[in-house]
């Protein structure tokens, strides 16, 4: 299910901001993708709720807050052991959930010195060791993000919560603050910008039994990854690892 009704990329768009692509993969892989709203209700005495079948719940961005309903269906979904993958941008409205699994999204863009070229938002992902990572370390696949919104663990994290990098810059990373240009590019300025490494994609962890999920449900997973392009029809297939990845 693909969460709509705050700006988000639509799995039915064909230009290049749409999230078509993704799911013809998803459909060769025999999973239905569906929309879903939790804020609108089809019949009055009907609670929006993430339905029973959902594999996974895709929140490919967005402009808009959730509603406090929105965020209790999608905990309740959790419980249940669901599977959730948030997709966030600089500068846009964070899911409050996040605060709650110890992830945070500080101020500014994730940078490196090694990007993609010619573009330097696009720092090359230095790829952590993780189940969701194998086909790209196996194939040696490079996914590609764009524009990146840096993530933060907090330290301790809730009980029962385990968070994971996926995806990290290197040493040479930082936190862009505004600044300077040079040669039309940021560079780090350590009195405006924060030294790296900075995680760009996280893997949270949350076991049955802890108060967030029910016992006897399975654990429950979520990815969080400071873009929300590498999903789209413009970049998944441009991105050498990204569609590997998302699957």
């Amino acid at each position: 299910y693909v969460l709509q009704g705050h700006g988000e990329a639509s799995p039915e768009e064909r230009g290049p901001s749409g999230l078509a692509d993704f799911a013809d993969a998803l459909d060769i892989e025999r999973y239905d993708v569906e929309t879903l709203n939790l804020i609108a209700s089809e019949r009055g005495d009907a609670v929006p709720s993430v339905p029973e079948d959902a594999a996974m719940v895709l929140v490919p961005g967005g402009e808009g807050q959730w509603t406090e309903h929105e965020s209790d269906a999608v905990i309740t979904y959790l419980s249940r052991g669901g599977g959730l993958l948030i997709a966030v941008d600089p500068g846009s409205p964070v899911p409050d959930v996040l605060s709650r699994f110890g992830v945070g999204v500080p101020s500014g863009v994730a940078m490196d010195t090694q990007v993609v070229f010619p573009f330097w938002d696009r720092p090359i992902p230095r790829i952590q060791s993780h189940e969701m990572t194998q086909g790209l370390r196996s194939s040696k696949l490079t996914p590609v993000l764009s524009h990146v919104a840096p993530l933060m663990v907090s330290d301790p994290l809730p009980d029962g919560i385990r968070v994971v990098p996926i995806f990290s810059t290197g040493r040479t990373g930082w936190i862009e603050r505004g600044g300077e240009l040079r040669k039309g590019a940021p560079f780090f300025e350590p009195e405006v910008d924060q030294q790296g490494p900075v995680d760009m994609a996280v893997a949270v962890q949350i076991r049955p039994g802890a108060g967030w999920v029910r016992p006897g449900k399975p654990m429950a997973r979520v990815l969080v990854v400071g873009d929300s392009d590498f999903l789209t029809n413009a970049l998944i297939s441009a991105g050498p690892g990204n569609s590997t990845f998302a699957l």
